[in-house]
Parts: C-alpha cells; sequence; structure tokens
C-alpha cells in the first residue's frame, strides 16, 4: 500500500498559490523546468513534478480538504496523479484451508476476496474470475494453486496446496513372513513386518499402547503371552487396521530318544524309544557315518513308546538316528548313534549254509547255491562281499537279491543239472551295489532286464543262449572289462546303448548276436579290442 503524508505545496512557478504565506520554500532552493518546490511538515523543502496531488480545480476543490480536489482531504482527487491503490488480496483458501489432502479427482471449492481488484484467476484453473467470489477444482494430483488479482495499482497474489494420496491401503502385515495368525513357544522372538500405501500415520499397537512407525517397516519382539498385534493407519476416505494374534505355546520337548541296543548289525531291527510333548510332527532320519548318506526312514513318528527301525549303515560304520520334531518353537532335534558290526563267513558257503549265509556280510570263498535248494528266492541283500564266485546253479530259482553286493569275482547263472541247455527260471535279479566283477547268464532266456547301475569295471561280461528274449541291459558307469566281453546267441540291445561309457576291452566274442553291423561298429569304435571274432546271426530277434 502507498504511504501518504500531509503536504504543503509551495511552487515558484505559480508564485505560491495555494500556500500558507509562512510555509515558504527556502529562499534559493530551485527545482527543474516541469517541478515545483514542495515544502512538507515531514522531508522539508523538495521537488516534485507539476500536478502532483491537484485536483479538477485549481487547487481548491469542493470538499473539505486542504488544497485538494473533489476528495475528503486525502490528498486525491478525481485528477490524473500516480497514486492508484495497490491490488490486496484478503484471503485464498480451498475447502476453507491454505493447505487440504484429498483423493484423487475429489471436487474442492476455492473462494478468494481481494480489494481494489478488477479480475482474479486461478493458475492451474480458470481465468476471468470476479475480484471476490469462489470457484470448484478438481486436482488429479498433488497441485499447488496460485490466485493472481490486478487491477489499477500494482497486482497481488497468494497460494494454497491440494494433495492428492491414493485410498489408504495396508498391503501386508505378517508375523515371521507368515500372513496369519501363528503359533509360537513361549518366549520365542518374532518379526512382525508391515506395509502401508497412502497413509497419514500409522501406529502399532501390541496391546501396551500404540507405536508411532513408519509405513515400510518391521519390529522384532519375544512373545512371552499370547499377543495381538495391531496396525492402524489414517487416511482416506477413512482408517483402517488390521491385527494378528501370535499365540505363545509350550515349546516343543523331546524328553527323552535312546537307541536299545548297544550295537547293531546291517539290515536287521534296530530297537529306540522316544517321548516328546507339544509336538505336531515328528520324523526319524538315519545317517551311515561312514558314507554319510542320510535317508529319511520313518515319516510321522509316534510321540512315545518303543519301535523297531531298520539299520541301514554298512558293516563297520555306525547308524546315527535323528529325530527332529516340529510344533511351537521347533524345529527340535535329538539323536543316538550306534556302531555296526561285521558279520565274516569263512570258507565256501552252499545251500546247506543258506540260514547261516542270510547273516553273513562277507564271505572269504564262494558262495554256490545248486542242487537240493528248493526255494524259488535266493535273498542275500546282506552279503557284501565275496572273494570267490557266486554261482547260482540251480533253474527253479525265479527271483535273486544281490541288491548291497559290492565286490566278486563273479557272478554267474546255469542251469548245470540239464544235460542238454534249458531256460533257467530266472526272472528278476537285483545287483544294484555291484561295483566291481564279473557277470555270466545261461540260458536266461525269461530275463527281460538287467539294471547294473554301479557296476565299473569287470573281469568278464558274458550272455549266452538268451536268444528267445530281448534283454535290456543298462551298465551305464562300466567303463573296463578286463578280460572279455562274450555274446553268444544274445538277443541284446544295441551295444552302445548297453555299454555308453566303456573304454576299454581285452577281448570281444560275439557270435550270433541280435545287434546289426552298425551297432557293432560303433561299439568297436569306442573301446580297444585286442583279439574279437564278431559276425552276426540274422535268424535272432532284432531287439530296439
Amino acid at each position: 500500500m502507498l504511504r501518504w503524508s500531509w503536504v504543503v505545496v509551495c511552487s515558484v512557478a505559480l508564485g505560491g498559490a495555494g500556500c500558507p504565506a509562512e510555509a515558504e520554500c527556502t529562499s534559493g532552493f530551485d527545482c527543474e523546468e516541469g517541478e515545483a518546490c514542495v515544502l512538507d511538515d515531514v522531508d522539508g523543502n523538495r521537488c516534485v513534478p507539476l500536478g502532483d496531488g491537484d485536483g479538477d480545480g485549481d487547487g481548491d476543490g469542493d470538499g473539505d480538504g486542504d488544497g485538494d480536489g473533489d476528495g475528503d482531504g486525502d490528498g486525491d482527487g478525481d485528477g490524473d496523479g500516480d497514486g492508484e491503490p495497490a491490488v490486496e488480496i484478503g484471503s485464498f483458501l480451498i475447502d476453507g484451508s491454505s493447505s487440504v489432502v484429498v483423493l484423487a479427482d475429489t471436487m474442492l471449492t476455492a473462494t478468494w476476496t481481494s480489494e481494489n481488484a478488477t479480475a482474479c484467476s486461478i493458475v492451474p484453473g480458470p481465468s476471468g474470475l470476479p475480484p471476490s467470489g469462489n470457484t470448484t477444482l478438481t486436482p488429479a494430483a498433488t497441485t499447488t494453486y496460485t490466485l493472481t488479482c490486478t487491477g489499477a495499482g500494482e497486482p497481488d497474489e497468494r497460494t494454497a496446496s491440494a494433495t492428492v494420496l491414493p485410498p489408504v491401503h495396508i498391503d501386508a502385515l505378517t508375523v515371521d513372513e507368515q500372513p496369519n495368525d501363528i503359533v509360537v513357544g513361549t518366549g520365542q522372538s518374532v518379526t512382525v513386518a508391515w506395509a502401508v500405501t497412502g497413509s497419514l500415520g500409522c501406529t502399532l499397537d501390541n496391546g501396551t499402547g500404540p507405536l508411532l512407525v513408519d509405513d515400510v517397516a518391521s519390529l522384532t519382539v519375544s512373545v512371552n503371552t499370547t499377543t495381538t498385534f495391531t496396525l492402524a493407519c489414517d487416511g482416506l476416505p477413512d482408517p483402517v487396521s488390521a491385527a494378528r494374534t501370535v499365540t505363545a505355546a509350550p515349546p516343543v520337548d523331546i524328553l527323552s530318544f535312546d537307541i536299545f541296543e548297544t550295537e547293531a548289525e546291517f539290515l536287521q531291527d534296530l530297537g529306540f524309544s522316544l517321548a516328546v510333548v507339544n509336538a505336531d510332527r515328528c520324523d526319524l532320519y538315519g545317517e551311515d557315518l561312514g558314507s554319510g548318506q542320510m535317508l529319511l526312514l520313518w515319516e510321522d513318528v509316534p510321540f512315545s513308546g518303543g519301535h523297531n527301525i531298520t539299520a541301514h549303515a554298512r558293516p563297520g560304520s555306525t547308524q546315527r538316528l535323528l529325530l527332529s520334531c516340529e510344533g511351537p518353537g521347533g524345529p527340535v532335534t535329538e539323536e543316538d548313534q550306534v556302531p555296526v558290526t561285521t558279520v565274516e563267513c569263512a570258507g565256501d558257503q552252499d545251500e546247506a549254509d543258506y540260514a547261516t549265509l542270510q547273516d553273513c556280510n562277507s564271505v572269504s570263498g564262494n558262495v554256490h547255491i545248486g542242487d537240493g535248494f528248493d526255494q524259488t528266492e535266493v535273498l542275500l541283500p546282506r552279503l557284501i562281499s565275496v572273494t570267490g564266485f557266486v554261482a547260482i546253479g540251480e533253474d527253479a530259482v525265479e527271483h535273486v537279491d544281490l541288491s548291497h553286493l559290492d565286490t566278486a569275482q563273479m557272478v554267474f547263472f546255469e542251469n548245470e543239472a540239464a544235460v542238454e541247455p534249458t531256460p533257467i527260471a530266472l526272472t528278476s535279479l537285483l545287483l544294484d551295489e555291484y561295483r566291481s566283477g564279473g557277470l555270466v547268464l545261461h540260458e536266461a532266456a525269461l530275463l527281460t532286464s538287467l539294471a547294473l547301475p554301479a557296476l565299473e569295471s569287470s573281469f568278464a561280461f558274458g550272455v549266452f543262449d538268451n536268444g528267445n528274449a530281448c534283454l535290456d541291459v543298462s551298465a551305464p558307469a562300466l567303463t573296463a572289462v578286463s578280460f572279455s566281453i562274450e555274446l553268444e546267441n544274445a538277443s541284446l540291445r544295441p551295444l552302445a546303448a548297453t555299454f555308453p561309457a566303456l573304454q576299454l576291452v581285452d577281448v570281444a566274442t560275439m557270435t550270433n548276436h541280435s545287434f546289426s553291423p552298425a551297432d557293432v561298429t560303433a561299439f568297436r569304435g569306442q573301446v580297444s579290442i585286442t583279439t574279437d571274432n564278431i559276425d552276426d546271426n540274422p535268424g535272432l530277434p532284432v531287439c530296439p
């Protein structure tokens, strides 16, 4: 606003007309052409442009002023002077405030007042507005609005803002990464985590009073009693809240876990007892400490009582049993272990010793099941090593389990009682862990599959007179045959698939085989053969 003072104007050019006689300019004080000397009660002598402060008359207006025109003595009339009053904005509010927080596209009312203005405008927004009034605004994003009002004097402007937030929403509230209520052991620590959008402030309350928190954060606390965590957030259109309850339960406790025996035998039952409280589930694992092999032996073990499990650790190793239980405060584990003895059998073993042979882990000699054996199964899964041969010569045997046999000089099957070659009854042969030794099948026409996944080296490998069936042999790890491969009257899968890793063969004799010359060529291309007798017999079945 302009500051006005009462002045007494003495104009040399006008001969001092309109001035009191005692209010004369100081003698000798000159002004430029077009200026007049002014004497006022504040600054004394000064020069002003001619016409300042004049009205329409000759200096004596019709009013009651002192030397003014038509005004009321305020020093201005209706003349052409420069003293126009400035524009002044009294208020500029959005919904009654200079700053509001709203949702996107909310319709707001802007109001304003001004003095000495002829028009106003809002940026961003409408223009050509009256000096005082209201209008509507609809912000899509946070916006600062500027009101500008203009008139004859200096313009004025004022700002107001609208902060646009998304609707408040609790995106996540978890306890130990679980989006629901959980149960933990008493005294266990849990981590409460949350994420919120569009909030104006949040609190987390665990029953002891609200705590101001950030929109995205976490808090780790120890839970000694059942506790409900409540997250409350202010925002638009309304406050929101969510809660998670953590139940404090007695923790899992394995009261006892013990193996009965002081020593165990390979693949024999092992007794143990346990007592567990507050658990949801227990599983039993077994580990061979010699090889490091760990197996899941029993899922969902009863929580108490005495039970049996089969020891799988190899002879000479140690069987470790590990009990793992889950529940509040879990998992909790307990273990016990026992050494595994080796049952060694000296000398040769035959069908008369079969009952004893079933307990043997090693035999320092031969194993011979032949004439007089009156069973269809030879079950020797505990047998691991034989220094001599394993010979099955009874043609009535259908199933042979040597699943844990590791080494032998040779394993062979033949009908030794028959005068003329006749097929033996063998339909199933388990040699899952046979790693080193020979294998000969004679008259095994009923055997259609032979898996040798662990066989690495062989003294000799022979299949004779099984031409009535296509034998699917799988020996993926066999790399060397130190003496010979003999295949006579044999219907086999193509050799390249049968022995994919074979690198060395000393002697190969392949007479009357089912595979094609191309298969033999491929087979010979990847091994070293010092002596061979290779032909084919188109009359045998061709195996795919």
